[in-house]
């Protein structure tokens, strides 16, 4: 008898035990799969509007020239991207404020049911003329903007700096990244896959798309930590009226206010000890210039790979960026939790790390006359991506807890400022060098920034190091603001 009630108290304790795991990493790690999700229907969304703003201008420009169709195609594809960044530049840092003050979570589910309610408006544009179909993708890219790719990451960083402590930020954030990646490369796939089915060709897309948004809305709903709002919390009207609104009215009279706007950029202003304020105020452009970067080379790149020796077809650029962005988040899964926890690398040294190995690409890539050696530069570069999670790690850790929508909200409205500027400038500064000099010396050009940003962040390291010893603060400083950043290197 003793053994029997022995054996069930082992099996019972061993449910418990299954289930406190279950729930932790349900708990800890569902908005890193949720964010998997929406990167995945981004890229899925992303290549299959492009063909049907490809078919409308077909069909629009019928009877007339290619050149005519590929111009107006050109057109469109522009003011597409204009109408889907203008929106998350002017909302976004109204959403980190939103953010603070009612949760991620209701911005999370809001960003899965705008995105199905998107690809719903685009399903919609499929069965009308091409000129009315036209303005309903205009409509649904508006949609997107609001509450796509920008108001999800902000969200979602915010979320994982609130369940996480100082010291685990880093790998956390380098798995969202990692999730990016690999979402992109897998949307990259099914996008191919779902678009060449025969039947229903465009449509497929944007039904998974709204099926997948939906079951990620209802997991939202049950599996994330609601933030704890105190009820008490009024909202202070500038006007003077009543400041004692529910929570329900003001969550939904507060969120396009223009006063969140200034408040999300108040914390850049906000004075802070130890010079943190000037701290934050470069690493914010530091991250500006990372992406701006990072955005035009994408098109660079496309048109270098077009170019003698290599005259690339299309499918094997899709090839490279897969593996790019499969091998990066390799390096976001594996080997950062291996540079942060086993070799003790700080976020200043994985940046430093990071450069030096976007340098040494850059400086390789335009004196490459082989396929196989673009491939192998990939590879080589993909460190790089230790570079925006840990600027990422450090900016979080110098605001406090309750700032971290706003600071989030700044970094993703940069993100849309660098997809429209980034490519702008180095598409021009390619057109400029490629005839006079050679087509590639714009990586050159672009390796210099890098190294620009290698003294700059080796300059505010020292400058921190320098601080903490003349503060007598310890071989290590322990802040509930400020973290891993400040501990001596």
């Amino acid at each position: 008898m003793h053994n029997m009630d022995f054996n069930i108290f082992k099996m019972v304790y061993g449910i418990d035990k299954i289930k406190d795991i279950y729930q932790r990493i349900f708990t800890n790690y569902m908005c890193d799969l949720l964010f998997l999700a929406f990167n995945i229907m981004d890229a899925i969304v992303d290549p299959t509007l492009r063909f049907q703003i490809f078919e409308i201008a077909r069909k629009e420009d019928f009877g007339r020239s290619q050149k005519e169709a590929e111009a107006n195609t050109a057109l469109y594809l522009i003011i597409y991207q204009i109408i889907l960044n203008v929106p998350a530049i002017i909302f976004g840092p109204s959403c980190g404020v939103w953010s603070d003050r009612f949760g991620e979570k209701r911005l999370i589910l809001l960003c899965f049911f705008c995105q199905a309610i998107a690809c719903s408006v685009f399903g919609m544009s499929l069965f009308m003329t091409p000129r009315l179909s036209l303005l309903i993708v205009f409509l649904g890219a508006m949609i997107r903007g609001c509450f796509g790719k920008s108001a999800i990451s902000l969200a979602v960083h915010s979320y994982v700096g609130r369940m996480s402590s100082t010291h685990e930020r880093t790998r956390r954030y380098g798995l969202l990244l990692a999730m990016d990646y690999i979402g992109k490369s897998c949307g990259s796939l099914l996008a191919g896959l779902l678009l060449n089915v025969d039947i229903n060709k465009l449509g497929n897309p944007l039904i998974f798309n709204i099926v997948l948004s939906l079951i990620c809305a209802l997991i939202s709903m049950h599996s994330l930590e609601a933030k704890t709002i105190n009820k008490d919390t009024s909202y202070n009207d500038p006007n003077g009226g009543d400041t004692t609104a529910t929570m329900k009215t003001q969550t939904l009279t507060t969120f396009f206010k223009w006063n969140n706007c200034k408040e999300s950029f108040s914390v850049l202003l906000t004075q802070r000890e130890y010079l943190m304020r000037y701290e934050l105020m470069t690493l914010f452009v530091m991250f500006f210039i990372v992406q701006l970067c990072k955005a035009g080379e994408i098109d660079v790149q496309f048109l270098f790979l077009q170019s003698k020796p290599f005259n690339w077809p299309e499918p094997v650029y899709g090839y490279m960026l897969a593996i790019d962005y499969a091998v990066m988040g390799f390096v976001q899964i594996v080997l950062l939790p291996v540079a942060v926890n086993q070799l003790q690398f700080t976020d200043t040294s994985l940046i430093i790390c990071g450069l030096i190995f976007k340098i040494v690409r850059l400086i390789i890539l335009p004196f490459c006359w082989k396929t196989w050696h673009i491939f192998i530069i990939c590879v080589i570069g993909s460190p790089y991506s230790f570079v925006a999670t840990s600027l990422r790690s450090i900016i979080s850790k110098i605001v406090c807890d309750d700032d971290l929508g706003k600071i989030f909200s700044l970094l993703s409205w940069k993100d849309s400022f660098g997809y429209l500027i980034g490519p702008l400038v180095l598409n021009h500064t390619y057109s400029a060098t490629a005839h006079i000099l050679f087509p590639g010396f714009v990586f050159l050009i672009d390796a210099c920034v890098h190294i620009c940003l290698v003294f700059v962040i080796t300059i505010l390291r020292t400058s921190r190091n320098c601080n903490n010893v003349s503060n007598n603060r310890g071989q290590e400083t322990v802040d509930e603001n400020v973290g891993d950043y400040i501990e001596l290197d």
